[in-house]
């Protein structure tokens, strides 16, 4: 027998161009991280934004492009002194992919 699911309201919605990929989200009282790549450029990058709780609204963004080929960004966690993103990035002229992980700024995300 299954239980009588009782539909709840969204409280908001954002998104992203269709060129993006949220691969993954954490969050503290100061917002939700949010990770994965965005593909806007031309090749796949690093893209990482905090987002208020309340209203979804972009506190910041960023994007990292460790090599000219395509890194994603794939997990990420957060603690009082950092966010830590965890992905992989193309190793320089070789067509290899190695793991890649960046502590940035709580505030600002640099």
């Amino acid at each position: 027998k299954r239980d009588k699911v009782t539909p709840t309201s969204v409280l908001w919605t954002e998104t992203l161009p269709s060129t993006s990929f949220a691969a993954n989200i954490t969050m503290d009282g100061s917002g939700a991280y949010v990770v994965g790549y965005d593909a806007i450029p031309g090749n796949m990058q690093w893209h990482l934004e905090k987002r208020n709780l309340a209203t979804g609204a972009v506190i910041w963004s960023k994007t990292s492009n460790p090599s000219s080929s395509n890194d994603t960004a794939i997990g990420v966690a957060v603690d009082g002194s950092g966010v830590y993103v965890v992905g992989y990035d193309s190793v320089p002229g070789s067509g290899n992919t190695q793991w890649r992980i960046e502590k940035r700024d709580l505030v600002t995300g640099d």
